[in-house]
């Protein structure tokens, strides 16, 4: 994992921030934002890991924003996308809470022990940010 991870850091191409709760300095989860495509695309997937204790309290919303102000911010990117299973609603509300907005169906695309599962892809550019359309600005 270390040596496919490290090497994408470097590059820019792959952020990992753990999420604790403040006042316990416990972790809870982790956002993600890592480059999709080539080198030269300025698309990027945000990714959220919540351990079901803490779901329903915001805090992937909370996240989901300050990632999107990094990646239009600091990195400058064009686009900000995300993949969901149609049915994970935890995991669509916080998207939705930040603006990204739902472009289609990506139908049989994600498959694991439980079964093969429909997604939504959910995505967010530069000029929907600057216009003021992500609420976590």
């Amino acid at each position: 994992y270390l040596e496919n991870t490290i090497p994408k850091y470097n590059e820019n191409s792959y952020y990992l921030w753990a999420m604790e709760l403040k006042e316990k300095k416990q972790a809870i989860g982790a956002m993600a934002l890592n480059r999709r495509g080539f080198e030269i695309d300025c698309r990027y997937e945000i990714g959220c890991y919540l351990g079901e204790a803490f779901w329903r309290n915001g805090f992937s919303t909370e996240a989901t924003g300050a990632v999107i102000r990094f990646g239009f911010g600091k990195l400058q990117l064009e686009r900000i996308e995300a993949i969901c299973a149609m049915d994970n609603i935890g995991a669509v509300a916080p998207l939705i809470a930040s603006g990204l907005i739902c472009e289609g169906l990506c139908r049989n695309l994600y498959t694991n022990e439980n079964g093969t599962y429909d997604c939504n892809f959910y995505a967010m550019t530069d000029t929907d940010y600057f216009a003021g359309k992500c609420q976590q600005k």
